[in-house]
């Protein structure tokens, strides 16, 4: 339980500094029109390097010419992220839906308020399942 307090504790940390470095950049990016409605903030994007949308595009491409992915199928994204996969579905999955979850709330909340929201057939759901470097405070283990 200790254990668990220290790593919830650095983990907020940890998200300050991240936080506190890239508003302002995050704050520049939507001045200078580099960031669209669909593209997270730098400071919400958790895991993956590279361009976020450029990356997302590429599995795209993966997922139609090498996975038959069809509009009106349904997808399911296991750890889905803040949504780099889920958004270039949102304009070919005209016919089908998207159902997408993860332990990180961050993650879950702005992919629902910024592409749910839109897309009503894309839908982003909390696993709170505990982790210790993304969700310590969750309230399951894997197990259950």
């Amino acid at each position: 339980m200790k254990r668990d307090l220290i790593e919830i504790a650095k983990r907020r940390v940890k998200t300050a500094l991240k936080d506190a470095y890239y508003l302002p950049v995050d704050a520049v990016d939507r001045l200078l029109g580099r960031r669209d409605s669909l593209t997270p903030p730098r400071r919400l994007i958790f895991v993956g390097d590279g361009d976020f949308r450029k990356t997302g595009d590429e599995f795209f491409r993966y997922f139609v010419e090498l996975g038959g992915l069809k509009p009106e199928h349904t997808v399911l994204d296991v750890g889905c992220g803040i949504g780099r996969m889920a958004i270039p579905l949102t304009t070919y999955l005209t016919k089908g839906r998207y159902e997408g979850f993860d332990i990180v709330r961050r993650g879950v909340a702005w992919s629902t308020r910024n592409i749910s929201a839109r897309y009503p057939n894309f839908r982003f759901q909390l696993a709170d399942v505990y982790n210790r470097w993304y969700n310590p405070g969750g309230a399951f283990d894997a197990s259950d």
